[in-house]
C-alpha cells in the first residue's frame, strides 16, 4: 500500500494524462493538456498563449473553455515543428456546444481554407460535420466527414499525414469523405510549414481565403491537444490517445502505464 501511495504521488505531481508525453522516439512534439490552468507544453517546448479562453472540466482533468466569440491559444512557430513538413499527426478531445462554421479546432497557417494556405487543418462546419486537409506548395488538400459527431459529447479527432497520404480519424475510426475529396485523400508532400504563423487552437483564420479577416471561433471544450512528427497508426491512436495505454515518461520521472495505474 505504501509503494501504491508513492507511485500515485508521483503520478499526481507528474501531472500526468493519457499522454501527459511519450517515450523517448515516439515522435510525440508537444501536447497541451491544460490541466494546470496554462496552455503550457508537457514536453517543455512550446508554450501556449491564452487569449481569453477558460477552464472547465475535460475529457481528462481540466479543459479549456472557448466562446465561439473571441477565446483563442496561440502557439508560436518553433524550429521543433519543422519536421512535420514531411508528415504528422494532430490530435485533440473536443465537446461541441454549436458547430461554427469553419471553426477553428486545431490549425497552422495564413488562413484555414481556400487554397493552398495551411498545414493543417481540422474544423466543425455544423452540429455534425468537420473539415480537415494539408497543403503542399500550391495544393489544398481538403476533404470533409459529414455526420461524423454529435454536439454535447466528447470526440476525439486526429489527423495524420505521411507524405503522400492524409487521413481522418473520428473515435478511432476513418469516417468517409463527402466534399472535396476521399478520406484518406492523395496529398503528396513536403508540407508547407507557414514559420510565420502559429498554430491555432479554438479559431480559425481568414475564411474565405488568405488576407480577408475573417475569423470563425470554435464553439465548446478542447483537451488533450497533441502535434507529432510522424503519422501514428489507427492502433496508435486508439492505445495511445484514446484509450490511454501508453507508457509515459513525463520530464524525467518514473516511467508510468496509464492505464494500469487506472486499474489499480
Amino acid at each position: 500500500m505504501f509503494r501504491l501511495k508513492n507511485v500515485v504521488m508521483v503520478v499526481a505531481l507528474a501531472g500526468i494524462t493519457s499522454i501527459a508525453a511519450a517515450s523517448a522516439g515516439s515522435g510525440m512534439i508537444s501536447a497541451w493538456v491544460f490541466d494546470d490552468g496554462t496552455a503550457n507544453d508537457v514536453m517543455g517546448i512550446n508554450d501556449g498563449i491564452i487569449h481569453g479562453a477558460s477552464f472547465a472540466g475535460g475529457r481528462i482533468g481540466d479543459a479549456i473553455d472557448v466562446d465561439g466569440v473571441d477565446n483563442w491559444v496561440e502557439i508560436p512557430h518553433d524550429s521543433s515543428m519543422d519536421s512535420m513538413a514531411s508528415g504528422y499527426t494532430v490530435s485533440a478531445w473536443i465537446n461541441v456546444r454549436t458547430g461554427v462554421d469553419h471553426g477553428g479546432i486545431a490549425f497552422k497557417g495564413e488562413g484555414i481554407g481556400w487554397g493552398a494556405f495551411f498545414t493543417f487543418r481540422m474544423a466543425t462546419t455544423d452540429d455534425t460535420s468537420l473539415t480537415w486537409g494539408g497543403c503542399p506548395e500550391g495544393t489544398e488538400g481538403w476533404f470533409a466527414t459529414a455526420d461524423a459527431y454529435s454536439t454535447g459529447e466528447w470526440t476525439h479527432v486526429a489527423l495524420t499525414a505521411d507524405g503522400q497520404w492524409i487521413q481522418a480519424y473520428v473515435n478511432g475510426e476513418s469516417p468517409v469523405g463527402t466534399g472535396g475529396g476521399d478520406n484518406p485523400r492523395e496529398v503528396p508532400g513536403p508540407y508547407q510549414m507557414f514559420p510565420n504563423e502559429p498554430i491555432s487552437i479554438g479559431v480559425g483564420r481568414n475564411v474565405g481565403g488568405a488576407g480577408n479577416g475573417v475569423s470563425r471561433w470554435f464553439d465548446g471544450l478542447i483537451d488533450e491537444v497533441s502535434i507529432w512528427s510522424r503519422p501514428l497508426s489507427q492502433s496508435e491512436i486508439v492505445d495511445r490517445l484514446i484509450n490511454g495505454s501508453v507508457g509515459v515518461e513525463p520530464k524525467g520521472k518514473a516511467t508510468v502505464t496509464w492505464a494500469s495505474l487506472k486499474t489499480q
